[in-house]
């Protein structure tokens, strides 16, 4: 893809980049603020929003400002952070952001309990929905490409798992 120089906001200026010729990160968050605001203006904001990616890339805590800017409750999408317990090395949100912003599927179960990927997105569709009825605005938020990819697209008709295979 070619990355186009931005033009300069006022005449004489010369257009603030990162590295590469592209938007800093303070920038990129700043014009998807302006953006949602935007949409949400329009009544053209999605379903769900979606801050997905790899661990250490700071989705916590865009997810957090971006539910506190539009009034809305994170869903985690976090394979480790559905089970009670597994505190250290989950990141799990703290108490103080839980506190800040009403979260969705953190220790919703318990470690030796089946909780397989269907369950996820059938608890994690009821949460969105219950989140929308109170007129708020579902942001998921985790790196669990599976989840991801169930809320997004479903998933596919396979008989359940036989426990006399699973034994063997």
């Amino acid at each position: 893809r070619s990355n186009p120089t931005p033009k300069p906001s006022k005449p004489g200026c010369k257009p603030r980049v990162g590295r590469g010729g592209r938007k800093t990160t303070r920038e990129a968050r700043r014009g998807l603020s302006k953006k949602l605001i935007m949409a949400e203006e329009n009544q053209t904001l999605a379903r769900m929003l979606a801050v997905v990616g790899p661990t250490g890339s700071g989705k916590s805590t865009l997810a957090l400002a971006m539910a506190e800017e539009l009034g809305g409750e994170i869903i985690s999408c976090d394979s480790i952070a559905i089970y009670r317990g597994f505190d250290v090395g989950s990141a799990k949100p703290s108490q103080q952001e839980q506190a800040r912003v009403r979260h969705h599927m953190v220790d919703v179960a318990n470690w030796d309990a089946p909780f397989d990927a269907q369950r996820y997105r059938e608890e994690a569709e009821a949460c969105r929905r219950d989140i929308l009825s109170r007129g708020k605005t579902p942001i998921l938020c985790g790196g669990t490409g599976l989840y991801l990819r169930l809320l997004r697209w479903g998933a596919i008709d396979v008989p359940a798992s036989d426990p006399a295979v699973r034994a063997e």
